[in-house]
């Protein structure tokens, strides 16, 4: 691909990104504070668009984080953080915490500081499958909603904290200690903070006696989140950060989500944006590692013996 046709697909790709954004923003607008107002005594309505735009939203909305993060949701630095801000706020949390514990996430995959659903021998396998199930049906989300609250607290008492409820090679201690050591983050951090609890509580009281259905959203969210994360290491040889699968979906689906099922070549190539996947996926002459549905139920079967598990060196 030569210049001009960078400059043409990047230009095509920054326009489907705003689209993409206008549409999120736009329709988490008026659920938050249409739906309720208008439907307030339709009850089976509120339900139904409250389910329908967790399902409908929630994965590409994270998508479109994903490449802010990376720096690919538009071209100029400061309007890829500024609607990259506004797209977290909507999904409920913080910019500067995503965006940390995803690059985290880059370094440390399939580390001892990132085995999600890894345990050793020495473990109780009892509270370690507690632990697992939270996080795959819901926790991982509310854990990204609610831990950033710590940014609020003097950054002096931040790595007391860390220590005091995490491990030290964990993730979020890598990802807490990093932000202690950021005062200018940790300030834009509350900012985005405040406007989380702006947008959610005002959603909340506009609901009303009919909170339980923004509940609902939120718990929807949270399952659709949670589950899906980590699909793409799943089972996958330990010892290497640039291990993932890449699943198969249907084209028109794998394009909503912005091709975020080819993970795999993404922790290959993180210098790419998604529009880039699908050819790198073809001249590599790459194949499925399995099909995405499969490939998520397949994390039911819960935590792997670290022991059972091929490393990247014997794999």
């Amino acid at each position: 691909m030569n210049k001009t046709e960078k400059a043409q697909t990047g230009t095509v790709v920054n326009k489907i990104n705003l689209t993409f954004s206008f549409f999120q923003i736009s329709a988490h607008s008026l659920f938050f504070f249409l739906t309720p107002v208008l439907f307030h005594d339709a009850r089976l309505v509120l339900l139904t668009l409250a389910v329908g735009v967790a399902i409908i939203f929630t994965n590409q909305l994270w998508a479109l984080i994903h490449e802010g993060i990376h720096g690919f949701l538009l071209p100029e630095r400061r309007s890829n953080n500024l609607l990259l801000s506004v797209l977290s706020i909507f999904f409920g949390s913080s910019s500067i915490f995503l965006r940390a514990a995803h690059l985290f996430h880059h370094r440390y995959s399939r580390s001892d500081s990132e085995r999600v659903e890894i345990y050793t021998a020495q473990e109780n396998r009892v509270g370690v499958s507690v632990a697992y199930y939270f996080s795959l049906l819901s926790g991982l989300y509310f854990s990204e909603l609610i831990l950033p609250f710590i940014a609020f607290l003097p950054a002096k008492h931040l790595v007391k904290i860390r220590d005091r409820l995490f491990t030290t090679h964990s993730m979020a201690s890598h990802v807490i200690g990093y932000l202690a050591r950021q005062p200018r983050k940790l300030r834009i951090m509350r900012v985005e903070l405040l406007g989380v609890l702006f947008v959610f509580s005002t959603a909340l009281s506009l609901f009303g006696s009919n909170y339980s259905f923004f509940l609902a959203f939120l718990f929807v969210r949270a399952f659709l989140i949670s589950f899906l994360d980590y699909v793409y290491h799943y089972g996958t040889p330990i010892g290497s950060n640039l291990h993932g699968k890449n699943l198969a979906l249907p084209e028109v689906v794998s394009k909503f989500l912005l091709h975020f099922n080819l993970h795999g070549i993404h922790h290959q190539n993180p210098g790419l944006s998604w529009v880039e996947l699908p050819r790198t996926f073809k001249e590599k002459k790459l194949s499925y590692d399995d099909g995405y549905v499969r490939a998520a139920l397949e994390q039911i079967n819960g935590p792997i013996l670290k022991e059972e598990l091929a490393s990247e060196k014997s794999a």
